[in-house]
């Protein structure tokens, strides 16, 4: 929701006296952002960056060196009864492989692996995507004992030396796209990027006019990517490879020679971790994807419908995570329909079944408060007849009345942090613009998301530009540094309401104290 800004005189006095007074706190508390956000510069990364950075990771898979040699198409299957994987070498004699599965773990924990023949030929063994590892179930026989577990089998090369840190112009660049991919894919290549100081750190160049893409897998997924060559050297496409770091194993990855395209397969790594994937041709790096990977999340939202709107619950929550499953979150929607009706909530003075979304600040200007009084008694009205809170909440009314020329666009508040938002459904309804507009305001009050044209930096004609789910389009994109901030999404308690009245009580002196 866009922000009035504050006389320039006196915001800088009340900067200076938060400064001095260290308010910053109580500011924040009474609705002033812009005052707050100046006087946390020094850590404002927090705010637009997320407040972590990207730690490096490795991909190395344990290897297991043979003394025998395999096939061209070997064949391997996990015994859980002796933790053994079992195959055959090239004169078919059989073969085992002892590994050390965690005590009271899955087997599937050990995989990938990489092992290498006698005659140096790798191929990388992976669990079946259908496997469950409990060895339980369809995986005992008939005679109690548990049945051997079929693995998959890649054969993959060895890439020797390349330097990591620059890409040669000399055959050209291959492009990474998301192609099949599952989850969430960031090309850099947005306009706006640029245009924010405190995201660049995100794509900056790795060689001239190459932006490296980000590719998302949350920890315990696996995905795939798409790389297409983009040169216009007559170069032998079959001999790209994709690696991680020099002189390791190459990455899974298939060529379709229909269409000149690769999709190389992607594991996750930590939380919070990345790695680096290169395209390689003849010794030196042509291309680059940064693979990041965070934890996958689960949240609740309850509508709570005001007016008379017919929600579709099943259409809502389904349409919601098309929009956030990409970027590993899970959303589950209920309809809470006690507060039908009810406008006990409004002040005296305002009985017409809006909103206020501003009040009067201690300096005297009209003024958007994190929370307003009606805000506020609506809270509290509502959790007197739901009792304890669980999930976030999402008020559905008419609309709402503020500052001059905004109520007819506004279709929704939610203040960072905050368990509770508004949604208005007068201006326009209809269940796509709704989920989008929830979508939007719970990147606010969850997972603590600027909306785009407030970013430091950005341009005023930055409003309605992109395509961003933070931005006032009709876009759902979500980028790799928003997939940072969220990483750390707000924690709601069931207290955390019980400093709501002293909120209250707190504005509302300030008000009576501006009126005498």
């Amino acid at each position: 929701m866009n922000r009035r800004n504050i006389h320039t005189a006196w915001y800088f006095k009340v900067l200076l006296l938060a400064l001095l007074l260290n308010l910053g706190a109580k500011l924040q508390a009474h609705g002033y952002s812009y005052a707050v956000y100046t006087i946390d510069f020094l850590s404002i990364n927090v705010v637009y960056d997320g407040d972590k950075d990207v730690k490096p990771a490795t991909i190395r898979m344990r290897e297991h060196k043979l003394d025998f040699t395999l096939p061209d198409i070997p064949q391997f299957t996990y015994n859980p009864e002796t933790g053994e994987i079992e195959t055959t070498d090239v004169d078919g004699n059989p073969q085992t492989i002892k590994i050390d599965v965690p005590e009271n773990g899955s087997y599937e924990r050990i995989f990938p692996m990489l092992v290498t023949d006698s005659k140096g030929n790798s191929y990388q063994v992976s669990a079946a995507e259908h496997s469950t590892g409990e060895g339980a179930g369809d995986n005992v026989g008939s005679d109690g004992k548990k049945k051997r577990i079929q693995l998959t089998c890649e054969r993959v090369d060895r890439v020797g030396d390349f330097n990591p840190e620059s890409l040669s112009r000399k055959y050209g660049y291959i492009e990474f796209v998301r192609g099949e991919g599952k989850y969430a894919f960031d090309n850099g290549q947005e306009k706006w990027y640029k245009k924010s100081v405190k995201v660049d750190r995100f794509y900056k160049p790795v060689a001239k006019g190459y932006i490296a893409p980000w590719k998302l897998v949350p920890v315990g997924e696996n995905d795939v990517v798409t790389a297409k060559y983009e040169g216009s050297k007559n170069i032998d496409l079959k001999k790209v490879r994709f690696a991680s770091e020099p002189n390791t194993a190459a990455l899974p990855a298939k060529f379709n020679e229909a269409e000149q395209t690769w999709t190389i397969s992607l594991r996750s790594v930590s939380p919070g971790a990345s790695y680096d994937v290169f395209a390689v041709y003849e010794g030196v790096a042509i291309g680059k994807l940064r693979v990041v990977s965070y934890a996958k999340q689960q949240h609740k939202v309850t509508l709570v419908p005001i007016n008379e709107v017919k929600l579709d619950k099943s259409a809502i929550e389904q349409q919601l995570n098309t929009i956030y499953n990409p970027v590993g979150v899970q959303f589950t929607v209920n309809v809470d329909e006690r507060m039908r009706g009810n406008y006990d909530w409004e002040t005296k003075t305002e009985k017409d079944s809006l909103l206020g979304v501003v009040g009067k600040s201690f300096l005297g200007y009209d003024k958007e408060l994190k929370e307003t009084p009606e805000m506020l008694n609506l809270q509290k009205t509502y959790q007197q007849e739901a009792g304890a809170l669980d999930g976030v909440y999402l008020f559905v009314l008419n609309g709402a009345k503020g500052l001059e020329g905004q109520n007819k666009d506004l279709l929704g508040e939610m203040p960072r942090k905050s368990r509770f938002g508004y949604i208005f459904t007068a201006n326009s309804y209809n269940t796509t613009s709704l989920v989008r507009t929830i979508a939007h305001e719970v990147g606010h009050g969850i997972f603590l998301l600027c909306s785009i044209p407030l970013m430091p930096s950005m341009e005023k004609g930055t409003l309605k530009e992109t395509e961003n789910l933070l931005d006032y389009k009709d876009g759902t994109d979500l980028a790799a540094f928003q997939w940072n901030i969220m990483a750390n999404p707000a924690i709601f308690t069931a207290t955390d309401k019980v400093s709501a009245s002293k909120l209250q009580e707190t504005r509302e002196d300030l008000m009576a104290l501006q009126k005498s």
